[in-house]
């Protein structure tokens, strides 16, 4: 069964200068079966959201596999 859920993130992305982490607050809706920790990296891939924020990876990266 499919279930989803509403969840607040933090997510961090690179500063304009590429020194600084700076925190981006999320709200996803993501079905259970999905692993927190899975989902945090396909946000990652998303990218950031707000300006002066900037990627940590690259856009067309793909999860091949995932170990906790």
């Amino acid at each position: 069964m499919n279930d989803f859920e509403k969840r607040k993130i933090i997510l961090y992305f690179a500063d304009d200068e590429g020194n600084l982490l700076v925190p981006e607050e999320r709200e996803v809706i993501h079905n259970t079966n999905t692993s927190l920790e899975r989902l945090v990296v396909s946000e990652l891939i998303k990218g950031p959201a707000e300006p002066g924020h900037y990627p940590v990876l690259p856009a067309d990266m793909k999860i091949l596999g995932m170990n906790v």
